[in-house]
């Protein structure tokens, strides 16, 4: 309701998507995902954002890189990071 209602993100919001987050790593979840706009604009507001992925951020990413007109001064933004295996 806060992000609807064009409030700012408050500590207690933040902290309890990572409680909720955590029983979710507890029970074996790899990731979470942030699968609405709601959590999308939370989640920028995370210490860590390891182990969250963005639903929201990622369909940007897509579309940006799919019209192939991206401006060179703009991959580090749009480009996803990749992990070293």
């Amino acid at each position: 309701d806060d992000v609807k209602g064009g409030r700012k993100i408050d500590n207690a919001t933040v902290k309890r998507l990572e409680g909720i987050a955590a029983k979710l790593y507890e029970k074996g979840a790899d990731i979470v995902v942030l699968g609405c706009t709601e959590l999308s604009v939370i989640g920028r507001e995370l210490s860590n954002t390891e182990g969250y992925a963005d639903a929201l951020r990622a369909l940007a990413q897509s579309t940006v890189l799919a019209c192939g007109k991206l401006k060179p001064q703009y991959n580090a933004i749009i480009q996803p990071k990749r992990k070293e295996v």
